[in-house]
């Protein structure tokens, strides 16, 4: 008898938490339905035409990178290892996935934008920061590696690139930046963290902003010399290039550059109209050497579990 109770009153227990969770469940669901759902929609509106911006802009990147999508099989082996799916740009060319794409920067435009649905360059940087720390704690490399360690890392991507990447979104220069907007510059930002190639007119585009710190559409030598010391310290700048001739036909052998010397020699031959400063056509004639994209990708890379092999 005795079994027969303690069976009776575990059955009992048991579908008390149950009955607990379904009703938290459905608690949960109608205040997500009727609280968070219209305050998205209000605060962060995405209209049809939008939408479909996003996907050109999707395929345009895509069309040149070789990047596999995510199989059943690899959906199935994340979750029997409990582990994060190792989640790319790639695979939002899945409508599933770019459906739920879009929900996640709305929600994130949301709590982020002020009362009169715009978001300014501190709200996106913040914004961003969340979004890129929220990536790379899920695809993280190395389990001791510290908070304090990734944080700062967060801190030296977002506050390099984000800068930029706002300017490139913010077309006519008004200082704030709508839902359509911040969602681009998302998916700008996850293509370029991911190794995406610079093909594109939109990431092009954005290694100019980067690399022009101050925005006034010039990218003086100075500024130059920042990111071509940081293309030598995450080693993407081809080894060839790094050294010149010294005398006649390199009669005296070759000398390495510093990265100031680096930076003025490829501004010189990239200046077209010798003004001492590079316009954006200016500065596309040095960027397949100086991969903005793969250092920022190197740079997430320290932290990333999976990037595309360049």
């Amino acid at each position: 008898p005795a079994p027969t109770v303690s069976r009776r009153l575990l059955n009992l227990a048991w579908s008390g938490v149950r009955g607990t969770c379904t009703a938290s469940g459905a608690v949960g669901l109608s205040a997500f339905g009727l609280v968070i759902c219209p305050y998205v929609s209000r605060r962060a509106p995405l209209d049809e035409a939008s939408r479909e911006a996003l996907q050109e802009d999707l395929v345009q990147i895509s069309a040149l990178d070789s990047g596999d999508l995510l199989t059943a099989q690899d959906i199935w082996s994340a979750i029997s290892e409990l582990r994060a799916l190792a989640f790319s740009f790639h695979d939002l060319q899945r409508p599933f996935c770019f459906s739920i794409f879009q929900l996640l920067g709305r929600f994130t435009f949301a709590c982020y934008s002020d009362a009169s649905g715009v978001m300014t360059l501190h709200e996106f940087q913040c914004a961003v920061h969340k979004m890129v720390d929220l990536a790379l704690e899920l695809h993280s490399q190395t389990a001791e590696s510290t908070g304090e360690v990734r944080a700062a890392a967060v801190r030296e991507l977002t506050s390099i690139v984000v800068p930029g990447l706002f300017r490139v979104l913010d077309f006519d220069q008004s200082g704030d930046i709508g839902t359509h907007e911040f969602i681009r510059g998302a998916l700008l930002l996850l293509a370029t963290v991911q190794g995406a190639p610079l093909d594109t007119p939109q990431l092009a585009d954005l290694a100019f902003r980067v690399v022009d710190a101050d925005g006034d559409g010039l990218v003086t030598v100075a500024e130059l010399k920042k990111w071509v010391a940081l293309a030598l310290e995450h080693e993407v700048v081809d080894k060839e290039l790094q050294s010149e001739a010294r005398g006649p036909f390199g009669l005296f052998g070759v000398r390495m550059l510093t990265p100031e010397q680096l930076a003025s020699k490829w501004l010189r031959e990239a200046d077209v109209d010798r003004d001492g400063k590079l316009l954006p056509d200016e500065f596309q004639i040095l960027a397949p050497r100086l991969r903005i994209h793969r250092v920022i990708a190197s740079m997430a890379g320290r932290f990333a579990a999976r990037l595309p092999e360049q």
